[in-house]
């Protein structure tokens, strides 16, 4: 008796050592080392004198594709294209990588790439050895456009509101005053949050 009791219990710790392999800890026991996901960057709502500046920033840099070109040397030239380009002369601005890059600081990729055309023959900046030059040209501002006034306003958590009010002027040698401001015009351009970063996704100089 005593001989089958042993067998038997011989048999049992076989089966218990043999299922070991396939044995599941509970949850509580699964290893804590594994790290939890990282979760994606938050990019902060700029503020309103952040606005501000990136909005005079932006009509700054955006003139200089539309109304003027940036200073430039007439006596430094290459040519490209079939067109004449000036060396320019910034120390903002000393290289078309730092120009490419404030452009898509400030634009969606859509107008950053309008602004710098780089896929035509005659773009308006090129990089030469590592210097910047550009075709020198101007259009004027439009004399009828006076003083602005900026509000911000947040529309949500992605999107900034930019409104623009404009002086509209009339110059008239039989007023008394040269300068006459007859009216206003307004303006409103969205600053928004594209990826990680903030940018004017529509742009355009009002003068």
């Amino acid at each position: 008796m005593k001989k089958t009791i042993t067998v038997f219990l011989a048999a049992v710790l076989c089966l218990l050592c043999a299922g070991c392999g396939s044995i599941t800890l509970p949850e509580r026991f699964a290893d804590e080392t594994t790290e939890p996901p990282v979760s994606e960057r938050v990019v902060a709502i700029p503020s309103q004198m952040q606005v501000q500046t990136a909005f005079e920033k932006a009509m700054e840099v955006y003139g200089w594709f539309d109304l003027c070109a940036l200073d430039c040397d007439s006596a430094d030239t290459v040519e490209h294209g079939g067109e004449t380009y000036c060396r320019v002369l910034s120390d903002e601005v000393p290289s078309y990588e730092v120009l490419r890059t404030l452009v898509f600081d400030l634009f969606e990729t859509t107008t950053g790439e309008r602004l710098l055309d780089e896929d035509s023959e005659t773009p308006p900046y090129i990089d030469v050895g590592g210097v910047l030059y550009t075709r020198d040209f101007a259009r004027g501002s439009d004399v009828t456009k006076g003083e602005y006034e900026l509000t911000v306003e947040q529309e949500s958590k992605t999107s900034i509101l930019c409104k623009v009010r404009v002086e509209t002027l009339e110059f008239n040698d039989g007023y008394k005053e040269y300068r006459r401001v007859t009216g206003y015009e307004d303006f409103t351009y969205h600053y928004q949050l594209v990826g990680n970063r903030w940018v004017f996704t529509d742009f355009e100089l009002f003068y």
